[in-house]
């Protein structure tokens, strides 16, 4: 009994030697005859190319882009348009400016603001409006198309046809005021000014610019130096 179970598990075990072999060779056959015939064994499977994967674009704009640009501080460049001692922070009355049309008007709150904040000592501030005059009105449109460009055009009145155009005038003033205007832009404006203020004073009614002593020559100047604060872009 002993033995004949030895000689069957003997038997099993050549049986599954032979099978394995066989199976074996039957790989290695298949391989020669690839390599035999040139043909190269498949590559495996690609990896997902990089330029394949499409990124949808996002359907919100990045935060600088969507950001509102910064509004310009009217108050606070307003302020910058005196000379520096006028006053000691930035008056919030100042913003009436950016909504007055009128320039005459316009004009004389300044130089009551002016006044006001002097608290008892003269500023620079009040020498200059003290002596601006009818160029009080240059001065206005200096600082108004300086720190409000987004404000509605001056209502000026219509000089005598022989004269030219106060309001023409005065809008040449506002384009010489930009941060960056050329001293040629400012003496232009300047001149413009002055001939349509003299034309008006000879032959347009009495105070129509404002109840002024006829200029005297200082008011150019001083006028120069509004203007000049204005182009400086401080």
């Amino acid at each position: 009994m002993g033995r004949n179970d030895e000689r069957e598990g003997g038997s099993a075990l050549i049986a599954g030697l032979a099978i394995g072999l066989s199976a074996f060779a039957g790989v290695v056959l298949g391989v020669g005859a690839s390599i035999l015939s040139g043909a190269a064994p498949a590559p495996p499977p690609a990896a997902p190319s990089a330029a394949a994967v499409v990124v949808e674009p996002s359907a919100s704009p990045p935060p600088a882009a969507s950001a509102a640009a910064a509004p310009v501080d009217a108050v606070a460049c307003l302020a910058t348009m005196f000379p520096e001692d006028t006053f000691a922070a930035p008056p919030s009355e100042l913003a009436f400016v950016c909504d007055e049309t009128q320039p005459v008007k316009g004009a004389s709150r300044i130089k009551e603001i002016v006044v006001k904040a002097g608290t008892g000592r003269v500023s620079g501030g009040m020498k200059e409006w003290a002596i601006l005059g009818h160029y009080g009105i240059a001065a206005f449109a200096s600082i108004r198309a300086r720190c409000c460009p987004s404000a509605v055009p001056l209502e000026v009145p219509e000089l005598p046809a022989t004269c030219d155009s106060m309001g023409a005038a005065l809008e040449a003033v506002g384009r010489a005021s930009v941060a960056g205007a050329s001293d040629d832009d400012a003496t232009a404006a300047t001149e413009g000014f002055r001939k349509s203020l003299s034309c008006a004073l000879r032959g347009g009614p009495k105070n129509l610019f404002g109840d002024h002593p006829a200029p005297g020559g200082g008011e150019t100047t001083t006028f120069k130096k509004t203007l000049d604060r204005a182009r400086s872009g401080r």
